[in-house]
């Protein structure tokens, strides 16, 4: 029952994102040169972006030990257009090492607690058919470093596009940038507007901080059956959309 109900959100979620892929064809936008996927899960963005996008790298980031096993089994049996590297650690404000809640569901796996008390925890937790709060999640100590470390020490100047999807985690990953964040032209990331998890920062603080950093919304879009929406943001200071 719950890899049913998995199956048909992600058929839904897929459905919805389309709007994106839709809005960039729109603005001319179908080729990248360095697409960074923080939060790569098992690997769906890289098959997203490689079908809809012409695309030379893909530099993908999962944390948790489990899903990056099946990742890189996914990637080793699979040929893509693209180069695709894949790191195992997460992305944050610092190096350090941190639990991460790794959860049943695996796509919801986050740096944050979970807020069992949530309406939106207990109506997922019911249809996806998990037992206990106990069983939803449990903890694994990971490494974490920031974005800006990253660019510098493997010499990646330019990012066209940063995609974020860390369950509630994105500000940080964001504020791990510094002042690399100019060397991003577009930012796609997911927000959660539920309180499932117990974060310390609003869509105000992210919307702030890429004003301060001259970026503009594109677009957004409201994903499926959640109080969740993805936004495409881009760097004013490297509007030339089509290079």
């Amino acid at each position: 029952m719950k890899s049913l109900v998995i199956f048909f959100l992600d058929i839904f979620d897929l459905f919805y994102r389309l709007n994106f892929v839709n809005f960039l064809k729109k603005i001319k936008v179908n080729k990248f040169d360095i697409i960074f996927d923080v939060g790569a899960h098992k690997g769906e963005s890289i098959i997203f972006f490689n079908k809809y996008f012409s695309v030379n790298k893909i530099i993908s980031f999962e944390p948790s030990p489990i899903n990056f096993t099946k990742l890189e089994k996914f990637v080793k049996n699979k040929k893509f257009k693209s180069e695709v590297i894949l790191e195992n650690f997460g992305l944050g404000l610092r190096e350090e090492k941190k639990q991460l809640n790794q959860a049943i569901e695996s796509s919801s796996s986050t740096f944050n607690e979970i807020n069992y008390n949530s309406k939106y925890y207990n109506k997922k937790k019911n249809l996806l058919n998990f037992f206990s709060n106990k069983k939803y999640t449990t903890k694994v100590e990971v490494n974490i470093i920031n974005l800006k470390s990253y660019m510098i020490n493997n010499k990646v100047d330019k990012v066209d596009l940063l995609k974020i999807d860390t369950e509630g985690f994105e500000f940080d990953v964001l504020s791990g940038l510094g002042d690399k964040i100019q060397q991003i032209k577009f930012i796609f990331f997911e927000h959660h507007y539920d309180d499932m998890y117990k974060k310390n920062y609003t869509y105000s603080d992210i919307s702030k901080l890429l004003k301060n950093n001259n970026f503009k919304i594109l677009h957004k879009n409201k994903m499926p059956f959640r109080k969740t929406f993805e936004y495409l943001w881009v760097n004013n200071n490297n509007i030339n959309l089509n290079s």
